[in-house]
């Protein structure tokens, strides 16, 4: 019993708290679709014939698809929102000891619901994809810095560029403990020069050959996995100086450490953290600034996934 119960605790431990959010919100929206059309509290749907079972989840993605249990909107939820729903529902039953409602005999998705959701697809309108922004914008940005915090801002985005991050692994996002993918710390950032590693206090940052970084934990599952960028010849493009600047700049606040977060910054004499939401509004005004038909990307198609 002690094995079984380890084995539970560690199947919990192996998804993030947005994953248990989001069944625990599927599973409430399917009770409550199965009560209103009178299904006396057999939510696992015991007794039924295999085809009945696909019939009732296909009602429930319309249900679903239609709004039913959100908030008031003129447009229909999304194909991925009602697919994500039914699998999660559908994960739940197996969790049980039930078998899938929405596979058939042969274990394949019912023919029916794969219409159905192949329908959703068709109709749903095309994905608005955030544009990647050319250099121009981060050296404008960082140029042209109007105060202190839009100078934190404006190095934490360019030297996040280098790596492609994530919002929330550079910046205050919300939901922060929902997620599997962590904010790194300045523990997090090393320096080398000449194939030594430079303590952040070193007065050598600058002229680094390269800094590392390490991604404790990731969406991707991935542990530890560290990155490096070399040091570039641009006076301001360079990530070993964007990074130099940055942790030299936290450790000059009171209290900070190795285990502080990279996102934090100074703003009325308080130290505040950078959202991703602050991260955006500066990537659009660099492109408002240079020109939105210039560069051929409108305010609207920027976002912390352009970096």
């Amino acid at each position: 019993m002690a094995d079984l119960a380890a084995a539970s605790v560690a199947a919990e431990e192996g998804v993030g708290g947005g994953t248990h959010e989001n069944d625990t919100r599927a599973w409430a929206r399917y009770t409550q679709y199965c009560d209103s059309v009178g299904i006396d509290r057999n939510y696992f749907l015991d007794g039924m014939p295999r085809q009945h079972k696909l019939a009732i989840i296909g009602a429930f993605a319309v249900a679903i698809r239609e709004g039913q249990f959100s908030r008031q909107s003129d447009a229909p939820l999304a194909k991925n929102t009602v697919s994500n729903t039914v699998n999660a529902v559908a994960a739940t039953f197996r969790e049980n000891g039930r078998e899938d409602p929405h596979r058939d005999a042969e274990r394949h998705v019912g023919r029916l619901l794969q219409r159905q959701l192949r329908s959703y697809s068709r109709n749903d309108p095309k994905e608005k994809q955030q544009k990647a922004l050319p250099i121009c914008v981060y050296r404008l940005i960082l140029a042209s810095p109007a105060s202190e915090l839009r100078r934190s801002i404006a190095e934490l985005a360019a030297a996040a560029h280098f790596w492609a991050m994530r919002s929330c692994e550079y910046s205050k996002v919300s939901r922060a403990e929902k997620r599997q993918t962590k904010q790194l710390c300045l523990r997090n950032i090393v320096f080398i020069k000449d194939g030594n590693t430079l303590e952040h206090t070193s007065t050598r940052l600058n002229p680094a050959d390269c800094v590392s970084i390490t991604f404790e934990r990731q969406k991707n599952e991935r542990k530890y996995e560290t990155v490096t960028q070399w040091r570039t010849s641009d006076p301001i493009m360079c990530p070993v100086k964007l990074w130099a600047s940055i942790i030299s700049r936290i450790l000059s606040f009171k209290g900070t450490n190795q285990n502080s977060p990279v996102s934090l910054a100074q703003h009325n004499n308080k130290t505040i953290s950078i959202t991703s939401e602050m991260v955006a509004n500066l990537l659009k005004d660099g492109v408002v600034a240079i020109g939105e038909t210039k560069l051929g990307i409108h305010r609207s198609e920027v976002g912390t996934h352009s970096i």
